[in-house]
């Protein structure tokens, strides 16, 4: 068991995130506010790209105003098919008594992919 599955409606975490999204795509209209963090992360790299893909051209499509955070770096070439996207990523930064901060930068992310360095270093 994952630790977001939900045991007590029987559900995996990737079914729990689908059935929201289903939801987010069934009741959402150009007023709404749409935020997905991570979304199609309990499955594997390729599906989970495919996925959010699919659900960020549904929701672009209901002209929602949304947040999407991801670390699936091919989401950001949806901005090449629509002025109505922005992409936007954060650049770590280690100061001198190794405390993280993070800047934010408009653009899509091009690396470098940090996390095996803070593994390493961690």
């Amino acid at each position: 068991m994952g630790h977001n599955d939900e045991l007590m409606r029987k559900k995996s975490a990737f079914a729990s995130e689908m059935s929201d999204a289903a939801a987010i795509v069934q009741y959402a209209d150009k007023k709404s506010l749409v935020v997905l963090d991570e979304l199609a992360r309990s499955t594997s790299t390729e599906e989970g790209i495919a996925i959010t893909y699919a659900i960020c051209e549904k929701v672009l499509e209901l002209q929602s105003y949304s947040f999407l955070a991801t670390h699936f770096l091919d989401i950001a070439a949806l901005a090449n098919y629509s002025n109505a996207i922005d992409n936007y990523s954060f650049l770590p930064q280690t100061d001198e008594n190794s405390f993280k901060k993070h800047k934010l930068l408009r653009g899509q992310y091009r690396g470098p992919l940090y996390g095996m360095n803070n593994l390493l270093v961690g």
